[in-house]
This record gives C-alpha cells, structure tokens and sequence, in this order.
C-alpha cells in the first residue's frame, strides 16, 4: 500500500487511501474506463481524477490507452493487496450494480437460516434482538459495497445478530476456491454469543475471532486502531449509542476515514436531534440513512424495523478511548418494569423483569410454568417497579 500513500501525500488528497482503493477497483471492473466516469463513481472533481491518475501513471499503477488500465503493479496490488484475487468477478458485479440478492444466498447457503434458528435467546435485558437472517445478509452486502468486507479487518461490537458469519458466508460465495480474505473480530458481553460463533467457527472454518467483553471498562488494547469498519447494534439509550461509538471510533485503524455501520432505533425529532449532536461530538458524520433497514424478530416496541446510518470518522473525535463507564446504558436499566404474565394452560400469574426469578420472557418460557410445565403464556399488565 506504500504506492497508495505516495499517490495520497503527491495529490494531498483529502479524501485519503479509501478513494484509491475505490478507484483501482474501478478499473479493475471496467478495463478501459474513462477518467470522468472514474471521476463520477469515486465522487472525485474530475482535475481531481486527472491528478491522481497522473500519479498512478508513473508508479505503473494504471495504463492508459483509450482509457484507463490497471497495470501491473496496480493488478498486483488489488489481486494481492488488497485481496481480490479469486474473486467471481461476474457475481461482485451484480452485488454492486443491482438488488441485494438475497435468494441467492439462502438458497445456495441453506445452512444459513438454519444456524440463524438456532441461535441463542435474546437477553433484553442488554437490550439484544435478534435480526433476520436476511438482515444480516443486507448489513454484509453493505459492507462490501462500501469495499469494506475483502481484505479488511471488520469488528462487531456486540453481534447477537451473527453479522459475522453473515459475511464469511457471503465471501465464501464469492471465493469458492481460496482462504477467506477478511478479519472478523466480536466482542460481546453475552458468552452465550461468543461460545455459539466460535463453534460456527471451527465448524466452516470461518475467520472471526470472539472475544466476552464488556465495552464499559474500554476496549481491549490489542483492538485499538486495528479496524477498517465496525458494525454495532448499540442499546437504545443515548449514553448506550455514545459508549458503543465511542468504542468504535478508538477501533478504526484510519481515524480519518473509518466507517461504522449502526444499527439504530426509528426515533422521533428532538430525540433524533440530540442522537445526531452526540454523533458529531464523537468527530463521526452520516454519510448515508437507510430508513427500515433492519427487520427483528420479537421486537414490537420499535415496529419490528429499525434505521442502519453509515458513519465516517473524521479524525476530529471528542471519544475518551480509555475512560470507564459506569453509568446505565440498557434501557431496563433506565426503565425498570414488571411485566405480568398468564399462562395459558393453567391460568397462573407469573411476575417477570429484573430482581424477578424470571428476568426476561425467554427464560420464563424456555423454563416452562412452574405450576403445570406449559411454555405459552399471555401479557397481562406492566408496570414501573416503583409501582407507578
């Protein structure tokens, strides 16, 4: 990548080594494309695409000959660099330029669906819901669009929604004869996760390491600037989203030009208003919104659906990367409630939430009625713990 930074610093590009790479790619999926076309797709003024051609020229980066060409130097260094080599070229096309093709990869990948069925019950009380395995799907293929899924190192901070093993699926697809070329790191508070990844792990021979980790008391060391994109689900707290991003932010190995994928609740103005303040302090900017994104199981209070923003680092972070945090992040931290349950068979009445023997409704059910064993149950009434 020494040829990408001489390119960067010779043509003071602002917009720094992802643009480059986005360039090359350019080419290498349009052999002989013209230079304003590069301009257009890499979001560049075109004097800007004409400089940083002329630079890729003298580093034997590009050719040009009735339009631009990688040459050799710059076919190694996207093929082995950057991780492409291998690749079904035809198929990353499609990914790029049409629908996400979601059939696709659940009919050639059925296992999928099927590890997604098995996966441990949500903890609400971390505020965890589990996505659709189509989701998933959408959020890896995001990721890829964006360059960010081939050869890079990719983090999940939390990953209840198995992104992880989304993507490495999705890269088999594309490398069917080669090593996977991605990095996936996890770190989640849950080991039920961390346990249930690492056997999908070792079963497909996946590269995703797990690491039980609560993000309150910081991030592990060896993360710190480590990270080309990070994908989070945060709580629905405003201090939860800011301690997930903040995290995040410490995570990016280009702090100039880091991506994170969040995954967050639909809210109203004034709430989305201070959301937005707390992102920007962070040194992070949306680049894109993508309302409805995300579709959950189980997840009624927020409609089933919620928005996936991309964020871009700005170098410019407000973020304590070491500073702990105490304070509470999940919402039934903030609004604890009991919830009175009736089951259905035997008619008795059964309390759930914190300081309760059953903290969650997964665990009243996956235990069954204490009274007659049945599992179905029906809500009867909630109520603040204060008894408000």
């Amino acid at each position: 990548m020494q040829r990408l930074e001489t390119v960067r610093r010779n043509t003071g590009l602002e917009e720094g080594i992802p643009v480059l790479e986005k360039y090359l790619m350019e080419i290498y999926m349009n052999p002989g494309i013209a230079t304003k076309e590069l301009a257009r797709r890499c979001l560049l003024p075109v004097p800007v695409a004409v400089a940083v051609k002329k630079e890729m020229l003298k580093l034997d980066l590009v050719t040009e000959r009735s339009g631009v060409y990688l040459g050799e130097q710059g076919l190694e260094l996207v093929e082995t660099g950057m991780g492409f080599r291998g690749i079904d070229l035809s198929l990353y096309k499609r990914i790029l330029t049409g629908p996400l093709i979601m059939d696709d990869f659940l009919r050639d990948s059925p296992e999928l669906s099927e590890i997604f069925d098995h996966r441990p019950s949500v903890d609400v009380t971390i505020d965890q819901s589990k996505s659709t395995v189509e989701t998933s799907l959408k959020r890896a293929l995001l990721c890829l669009r964006y360059n960010l899924l081939i050869g890079k190192n990719v983090l999940c901070l939390g990953d209840d929604d198995l992104v992880s093993v989304a993507a490495c699926f999705v890269l088999k697809k594309l490398f069917p004869d080669r090593k996977l070329p991605v990095s996936v790191t996890v770190l989640d508070i849950d080991d039920r996760f961390t346990a249930y990844i690492d056997t999908l792990t070792d079963k497909y021979l996946l590269p995703i390491k797990c690491l039980k980790h609560d993000l309150r008391s910081g991030i592990p060391s060896e993360i710190k600037n480590t990270m080309d994109a990070v994908f989070t689900d945060p709580p629905y707290t405003l201090l939860g989203l800011k301690l997930f991003l903040s995290r995040a932010y410490t995570a990016l190995k280009n702090r100039n030009q880091g991506t994170v994928f969040v995954s967050y609740a639909h809210r109203g103005p004034l709430i989305s208003l201070d959301m937005y303040k707390s992102i920007l302090e962070l040194g992070l900017v949306p680049v894109e919104i993508i309302p409805r994104f995300n579709t959950y199981e189980g997840a009624g209070i927020f409609g089933n659906t919620s928005q996936m923003i991309v964020l871009l680092s700005t170098g410019t972070s407000g973020a304590e990367p070491d500073k702990q945090e105490s304070g509470l992040i999940y919402t039934g931290d903030i609004k604890k409630t009991i919830r009175f349950y009736q089951c259905r068979s035997c008619k008795m009445k059964i309390r759930v939430g914190q300081e309760q023997e059953y903290t969650t409704i997964e665990i009243l059910k996956s235990s069954g009625c204490p009274q007659c064993g049945a599992g179905t149950f029906s809500l009867l009434e909630r109520k603040r713990n204060d008894g408000k």
